[in-house]
């Protein structure tokens, strides 16, 4: 499609957009790719001016994991200009790699009943499981229901907490939770954790496919 990929996953680039949002707009190729756009606000009214001097559809394509509508001074700087998809979870015919065709059955007319032993057992598997990629390659079931519940709201991204991102939603937080941010640490085996109190909750960390995590991601 012709598209340069650039992600704020990368602390460098983040900076870069931070200290200099114009410039950084100007220099993007005729068609990018911006994810994690959430993480720098001073970024949408740079790309507001852009939009606004020359409306091209399709130029900026912008991802990310927090919804901006919530944030009203970036919502407000691209209202109007820009088109929203949410990214749903994988469906289960993604999974199995095949072709939905219950719609086309249904209107076409051609969508028949049929009887199929009871799914009990095997419907409350898929819903445990989901359908977020990264949670279905765990190989191991007790992994994927194994979890800390986070209580709240999510915390506002263009006015993060202090210390740890989650602390405000945490049950087991404490004092160094809420002034420093815990360092990321590599428990082996590919899995990495950001905890001041890891060792002390036994957390497993999160696997990464590479044996890498950036320095930007902060998995709890």
């Amino acid at each position: 499609l012709g598209y340069s990929y650039f992600s704020f996953d990368d602390p460098a680039l983040t900076a870069a957009a931070g200290a200099d949002p114009i410039g950084f707009v100007d220099d993007l190729p005729e068609r990018a790719i911006i994810d994690e756009v959430q993480r720098v606000p001073a970024l949408f009214p740079a790309l507001k001016m852009v939009i606004d001097a020359r409306r091209t559809p399709g130029r900026f394509l912008l991802t990310g994991s927090a919804n901006v509508l919530l944030v009203p001074r970036l919502a407000e700087s691209l209202a109007g200009r820009m088109g929203i998809l949410h990214l749903h979870p994988l469906a289960r015919c993604e999974l199995l790699g095949r072709k939905s065709r219950f719609l086309d059955a249904l209107f076409a007319g051609s969508f028949r009943m049929r009887k199929v032993g009871r799914l009990g057992k095997t419907i409350a598997e898929l819903v445990v499981a989901g359908g977020y990629p990264a949670a279905l390659a765990r190989p191991d079931p007790r992994r994927r229901s194994a979890r800390i519940v986070l209580e709240g709201d999510v915390a506002d991204p263009s006015n993060p907490p202090s210390g740890c991102y989650f602390h405000p939603r945490c049950r087991y937080a404490v004092d160094i939770c809420r002034q420093q941010t815990p360092r990321l640490e590599d428990l082996g085996d590919k899995h990495f954790v950001a905890c001041h109190r890891a060792s002390e909750l036994s957390l497993a960390g999160i696997l990464s496919r590479n044996g890498k995590v950036k320095a930007g991601e902060i998995p709890c």
